[in-house]
């Protein structure tokens, strides 16, 4: 897996109303493609639904996290969605040190692989940042998730396109007569 902060994102935001093509996960050639590029994996064509399941069952645990819900019932919906996975430990070198990497068994099924890659991904996330840093864009109608890297930890909105349609939404409101 490539850097898990890109990858957990890039996986709950499969699903964007403001896309062409609101999920890219509706079929199992989107499946195939996002697994292919993102774990090097080729699932089967009836993986798609239980691809989706977990996309979406780490989806709403990242949004659970970005209004501020308690950690422990975020992490038991996670944790059910791995129970049945094996794990394997690998050592690598590190720049300064041997590092220590867990990843699903050799011949785990692609919805349960792509399942342990994006809880430890999340789980990374929420170590580096932490879990008040994941928020989602305030910019209706867009739903991605983001992580928070402003100093301030301010951040409202996932991109500067979305803050614009957010702000020239909210002049003219006001030009024709609004509050707020």
């Amino acid at each position: 897996m490539r850097e898990p902060e890109g990858f957990v994102l890039a996986l709950v935001n499969t699903v964007d109303p403001v896309r062409p093509v609101p999920d890219l996960l509706v079929d199992a050639e989107g499946c195939r493609d996002f697994l292919k590029a993102w774990l090097d994996t080729a699932p089967e064509p009836d993986d798609a639904g239980a691809i989706r399941a977990v996309r979406d069952r780490v989806r709403a645990a990242a949004l659970a996290l970005a209004e501020g819900r308690s950690g422990r019932e975020v992490a038991e919906s996670l944790d059910t969605l791995v129970t049945r996975v094996a794990f394997r430990a690998s050592v690598r070198a590190g720049d300064d040190a041997p590092a220590v990497g867990m990843a699903p068994a050799p011949g785990t099924e692609p919805a349960d692989r792509l399942a342990a890659y994006a809880v430890l991904a999340l789980a990374d996330v929420i170590e580096a940042r932490g879990a008040g840093r994941l928020r989602q864009c305030e910019s209706a109608p867009c739903e991605e998730v983001f992580v928070d890297a402003s100093k301030a930890g301010q951040q409202r909105f996932c991109s500067k396109r979305c803050a614009t349609r957010f702000h020239v939404a909210r002049h003219r409101h006001r030009k024709a007569g609004g509050s707020g």
